[in-house]
């Protein structure tokens, strides 16, 4: 099982595909339960949801979850520099910033 969880590149490209896939993917709640018990990987997240929608009684279908396992693999692989093809940069943000308590005032974060 070494090397399971890391990011992978395609041997072959000669078929591949171009698909336009969210950044973020939204969770139904019939995954809440799974989704729960740990963290998860795109490996591992695309096992989970195979496992739920090959279970008995599944309430969930392939074509409910198409989208979800497409983007399971292509969050897998990597772009180069071992980062995935779907990461999104994020820079920190410190509370002491003026610009973040700018944010904050404007978009009445804290009175929600």
């Amino acid at each position: 099982e070494g090397g399971k969880e890391e990011l992978w590149t395609p041997s072959d490209t000669s078929t591949a595909q171009d698909i336009t896939l969210p950044r973020l993917l939204h969770i139904p709640l019939a995954l809440a339960d799974i989704m729960l018990q740990g963290q998860y990987t795109p490996q591992t997240l695309h096992a989970a949801i195979a496992g739920v929608i090959s279970a008995p009684n599944a309430t969930l279908t392939d074509a409910d979850c198409k989208v979800m396992l497409k983007w399971c693999v292509a969050a897998s692989q990597d772009k180069g520099g071992g980062e995935s093809v779907l990461a999104i940069k994020l820079e920190s943000a410190f509370s002491a910033d003026p610009g973040f308590g700018t944010w904050v005032e404007v978009n009445n974060f804290f009175s929600r």
